[in-house]
């Protein structure tokens, strides 16, 4: 397994309730911000592949009724940690 960092890109920024649900639900592995006025996750998931953890953490954040408007992978997190 490897670790990917990407960002989600969301469509209200978080409230503080959310949150302690998305640390919960990521177990640690997000950040909520807001960086020039558009709110996003920081995220860094293990899977076997990119689109696995992706698909993980929309799947996620959307569990959560978060609305997410894009996927932004950062260069750096394309080439992955290993595990």
């Amino acid at each position: 397994m490897k670790t990917y960092h990407f960002q989600l890109i969301l469509g209200t920024p978080t409230t503080d309730e959310e949150e302690e649900q998305l640390f919960e639900c990521f177990e640690g592995r997000v950040s909520p911000a807001v960086a020039n006025g558009v709110p996003l996750l920081y995220v860094h998931l293990d899977a076997p592949f990119m689109e696995h953890a992706i698909r993980d953490a929309v799947q996620r954040a959307r569990s959560l009724g978060l609305s997410v408007e894009r996927v932004e992978l950062d260069p750096d997190g394309i080439s992955a940690d290993a595990a």
